[in-house]
């Protein structure tokens, strides 16, 4: 038993050297695991020098009792004492501390002793290298501290009562991956779920958290990596990045924990109704949600737009509340009379451009189509969903002057666009109805026949620029669809189907394999008590065929079974020699009479006194 624990020993540590032959920078090295002591070890060198230093490990090792540990020793006490009480500490506070780990942690704590501290440890999940170990220089030890905590109970707690896990991203502490599942199927969002997993084989919902150095008074940066949703749902931007004022600099609190922070985003995913684009399978980037979430924070530079002197204060309604229909097709607004005066005056060329601004700073341009009666200005119903706001809503529009746009490239949503024939002249005429477009915006194209959204990608020479009349000179560059085509995606979901069927037959076969594990288990048991049981009747010893008394002539071997028996034979009295189990007299029906033997009387000795012993 103890040699098993000494292989078992061997054999972590020499996988753990394998797997760390490309890279060990502490140089840990396995010299002998012979552990002849009062307590099993194993010799190590580290360092350059091949410092010696000895583990001693628990024992019965890894069956060995809780509150067993590791520890470490070295010779070398001058240069490796204050490592040894590193880990030594390390491995008195870590309970089911394997010899992985133990060197895992010895190696980092060799390598940067001062920038790994021993309390960031636990987080990190395998291998440790020199680069994972950068990351707590970047920040304050105060705020890896605080990461780690709130990872470590996460980690711990139960996947059930949170709804999601968390996995950190490599090793890299300040990158986290969380997947939400667990939706509720009578839920849109839970409901497509359900039909993605059935074609893409994943029913949960990624997030990306990145942590900034300054966390937590600055918010990390939230986006969706999968799957993609439908446009203008959930509040997700087509990039992928939350429009929730939580994760702005101004909504941000400082006391929100992940745990909370990760239970609104799944509130807000289903109070404002997210749906999954079943017909998307690409993911979201980080780049397209940077782009998004930059726009909705209205980054760009205030001096790339030349202001006119027009600025007002009105309600905002869709052509629905006009009947101005043909006003749903464009991208124009139009403004009260009372404006006719003011725009009038303003030395603006054709067409007159707005910026309209909401109270949560999102904003948007168009061009002025006309004027309408009374005190409210008419905007297309789409260009309001992309602003997020309702009929009546006040906003704030201003005159602005743009420059021409010169080259715009656009990402459309749906994958029918391929098919159109004549593309490209749908696009221009498109962009001259709409006047404005701007970089990181979604706009909506359509004809008589057609009705279409793109990602605006790319803007030239401004990131917000007009469209002027017929753009003849203006490079337009479309990229492939984010959807995929109908074929494409039955077959991803015949390949889903596929991987299914086959996980089922191998967990089938696993299945029955483990049941003929048992059988066979059954079957040995059965087998040992047939042989464990004594013999029903005695086994007769062989005789010669003419009668006479056989004579044993490889005395070696039992007279009975002839099994092989050396110089542990027993001789009977018959004359034969036999193992052990048909050494006696009813197991090999022995000849021997013992009542027609005359023996010598067993003289009886009495002890009388001190007289010593007296025959009787």
């Amino acid at each position: 038993m103890e040699a098993e624990h000494k292989q078992t020993f061997a054999e972590e540590v020499r996988a753990w050297e394998a797997a760390h032959k490309a890279h060990n920078p502490a140089r840990i090295h396995l010299v002998d695991c012979s552990g002849d002591g009062a307590r099993p070890r194993g010799m190590f060198t580290i360092g350059v020098e091949s410092a010696p230093f000895t583990v001693h490990y628990p024992d019965n090792y890894p069956n060995h009792r809780p509150a067993a540990k590791f520890f470490v020793s070295s010779p070398a006490a001058e240069t490796l004492a204050v490592w040894t009480d590193s880990v030594n500490s390390f491995a008195d506070s870590t309970a089911g501390l394997t010899a992985a780990r133990l060197l895992d942690t010895a190696a980092a704590l060799f390598v940067k002793p001062s920038a790994y501290p021993l309390e960031y440890s636990d987080p990190l999940r395998q291998s440790l290298q020199i680069e994972d170990v950068k990351t707590f220089e970047e920040a304050s030890p105060d705020v890896s501290k605080k990461l780690f905590e709130q990872f470590k109970a996460l980690r711990k707690a139960d996947p059930d009562r949170l709804g999601f896990t968390v996995e950190l991203n490599g090793d890299n502490l300040y990158e986290w991956t969380v997947s939400m599942g667990d939706f509720d199927p009578k839920t849109p969002l839970g409901a497509d779920l359900d039909a993605y997993e059935d074609t893409y084989g994943s029913n949960r919902v990624e997030l990306s958290l990145r942590f900034p150095a300054e966390y937590p008074r600055v918010p990390p940066f939230v986006r969706v990596v999968r799957p993609r949703l439908q446009y203008l749902t959930g509040n997700v931007t087509f990039g992928g990045s939350l429009c929730l004022k939580l994760l702005t600099q101004e909504g941000w609190q400082q006391n929100t924990t992940i745990e909370g922070l990760v239970n609104q985003i799944r509130a807000t995913l289903l109070e404002h109704g997210a749906r999954v684009d079943l017909k998307a399978r690409k993911e979201y980037s980080e780049e397209e949600a940077r782009v998004a979430f930059a726009k909705l924070n209205r980054l760009r530079q205030s001096g790339q737009i030349e202001l006119g002197g027009y600025e007002q204060r009105l309600e905002c309604v869709p052509p629905a509340f006009t009947e101005q229909w043909a006003l749903e097709a464009s991208g124009s607004v139009m403004l009260p009379t009372s404006a006719v005066d003011e725009m009038g005056r303003l030395a603006q060329s054709n067409p007159l451009i707005v910026e309209v601004k909401t109270a949560k700073e999102q904003k948007v341009y168009a061009s002025v189509a006309g004027f309408i009666p009374g005190i409210s200005m008419c905007m297309p119903y789409w260009m309001m969903k992309n602003l997020g706001i309702v009929e009546s809503e006040p906003v704030r529009v201003r005159a602005v002057t743009l420059p021409t746009v010169t080259s715009i490239k656009l990402q459309p949503h749906a994958t029918e666009f391929s098919d159109l024939p004549e593309s490209a002249s749908f696009i221009k005429n498109g962009l001259v109805r709409l006047a404005v477009v701007a970089q990181g915006d979604t706009i909506f194209l359509s004809d008589e026949n057609h009705k279409f959204y793109f990602d605006v990608l790319e803007v030239k020479p401004q990131p917000v620029s007009a469209v002027v009349g017929d753009q003849h000179e203006m490079t337009l560059e479309v990229t492939p669809p984010v959807q995929i085509s109908e074929t494409e995606r039955a077959k991803a979901k015949q390949a889903t189907s596929e991987a299914k069927a086959l996980k089922r037959k191998e967990a089938a076969a696993a299945q029955e394999k483990e049941k003929e594990k048992e059988k066979e288990k059954e079957q040995e048991k059965e087998k040992e008590k047939v042989v464990s049981k004594p013999a029903a009747a005695p086994t007769a010893a062989p005789t010669a065929a003419s009668g006479e008394k056989a004579v044993q002539k490889e005395t070696n071997k039992c007279w009975i079974c002839a099994k092989r028996i050396g110089l542990l034979g027993i001789k009977c009295r018959c004359g034969y020699v036999f193992c052990s189990k048909h050494r006696y007299p009813d197991q090999h029906s022995c000849s021997f009479d013992y009542k027609d033997k005359n023996y010598r009387p067993i003289n009886l000795v009495k002890v009388v006194g001190n007289k010593g012993l007296q025959n009787r």
